[in-house]
């Protein structure tokens, strides 16, 4: 094996915050083309645009700094840890810590991983009374391990595997789900449903409609009740069951990573009328993801509801319809209706008699079982996938603190580092 040896991450990259224009100045803002990265912005691996943009300006008359392209964004403000590669020039706000990487001691890719495996550890030592965060000074002489850059780019490459067929199966997904969503506008939102061209479009109170359909709500398909209400205190990093909470459901659907865990002997049996099995729907019922909404991916694990996380019962005569009803809730109509009532509370919430009532046209239900069968294949390949990304997760979890700290030795393994090339 080779030697690694002790180094500050100051000794090895040049580290540089952020900043944010001001607000009130639209010159900063308005029509701007340099990319500037928050919070949101790092869902993933690599950076290539962001929500929001400043302009010249706005980078002239702030603390912001222009980063070239690989260097490695670490948020260091409240939520300590995200990390990610900005692949293209760009900027952020203070709520990050920018590694520019000396390309002759550190390997980019290596250092996100490195950053990732030292996560835990780094936001113990963040300091902060409101919110924690880790300043420049102690980031810069965090201490670590470092390998030679071979074995760097080595360990850089058999993670980066992982990442990148998580990232092919994730876009499979994607696409799999914009094929079904097509479906479900062109049948019943265009209403260019099998044998359309026989029926007449008559007036209802949600507009014009076919003639056989009827003014639906949710409550006809399905009860919604919220989950059970966990205890803070038990829950740990790892148990006997995942508790699925509103952070788990995300814009793009169900996530699973981060999640906590409760031990057996602290359920009680109630809670149990709220295990999860695969394409369970679940939708947030309070905060900023309140109608956010996600189908239950297959699992080795065991996983219970927590509370303001609604879940979709159904009745008896629509078990199979959740294609449907997953559709539905992610449709213009259902969102603008969950909206609409979850702002008049002071904190945006809704309930499950709530979203009972929201309506829909509603088709007839042999449309709704021909609609589940051809979108059948769909979801069974988008369970598969989503399983083999939580496989593929759990792997590369484990491996990345025994790669990074040596355990696993690969400096003398065969493998291509040609994919860490750009």
């Amino acid at each position: 094996m080779q030697s690694w040896n002790k180094v500050k991450f100051g000794d090895i990259s040049i580290i540089e915050s952020g900043g944010t224009p001001s607000s009130k100045n639209d010159e900063y803002w308005s029509d701007g083309n340099i990319l500037w990265v928050t919070l949101p912005d790092q869902k993933n691996k690599y950076i290539y645009d962001t929500f929001r943009k400043i302009t010249l300006k706005g980078l002239q008359k702030s603390s912001a700094k222009l980063l070239p392209k690989n260097t490695v964004i670490f948020s260091s403000r409240a939520t300590i840890g995200e990390v990610s590669i900005a692949k293209k020039e760009l900027t952020t706000n203070q709520g990050s810590k920018n590694f520019i990487c000396d390309a002759e001691k550190i390997h980019y890719e290596f250092l996100f991983y490195l950053l990732k495996g030292h996560k835990h550890s780094i936001k113990s030592v963040a300091s902060g009374a409101t919110f924690k965060e880790i300043n420049k000074t102690v980031l810069s002489n965090y201490e670590v391990q470092l390998p030679p850059l071979p074995t760097q780019q080595k360990i850089a490459s058999l993670l980066s595997n992982y990442d990148n067929l998580i990232e092919n199966n994730t876009r499979r997904i994607q696409i799999l789900e914009e094929m079904a969503q097509r479906i479900y506008k062109e049948w019943f939102v265009d209403f260019k449903y099998p044998g359309h061209e026989n029926d007449e479009l008559v007036d209802s109170e949600l507009g014009m409609i076919p003639e056989a359909w009827e003014t639906g709500c949710v409550s006809h398909y399905y009860d919604v009740r919220s989950g059970f209400a966990f205890k803070s205190k038990d829950m740990v990093e790892s148990g006997d069951y995942g508790i699925v909470k509103i952070k788990n459901i995300q814009s793009d659907g169900l996530k699973l990573d981060p999640i906590q865990y409760i031990s057996e002997e602290l359920i009680q049996d109630r809670a149990y009328n709220f295990e999860l099995i695969e394409n369970d729907l679940l939708i947030a019922m309070t905060g900023a993801q309140v109608g956010k909404v996600g189908l239950m991916p297959k699992s080795k694990d065991r996983f219970l509801l927590n509370q303001r996380v609604g879940k979709f019962f159904p009745k008896a005569e629509f078990e199979t319809n959740n294609m449907f009803m997953y559709q539905l809730s992610k449709s213009n109509i259902f969102q603008i209706s969950v909206v609409n009532i979850a702002q008049g509370a002071a904190q945006p919430n809704i309930s499950g008699t709530q979203i009972g009532s929201i309506q829909f046209p509603g088709p007839a239900s042999e449309l709704i079982l021909r609609f589940e069968k051809l979108c059948e294949s769909i979801k069974d390949e988008v369970l598969v996938l989503n399983f083999k990304n939580q496989n593929l997760r759990q792997t590369r979890d484990l491996l990345l603190p025994k790669l990074i700290s040596g355990k696993i030795d690969v400096s003398d393994l065969d493998i291509d580092t040609s994919i860490l090339n750009d």
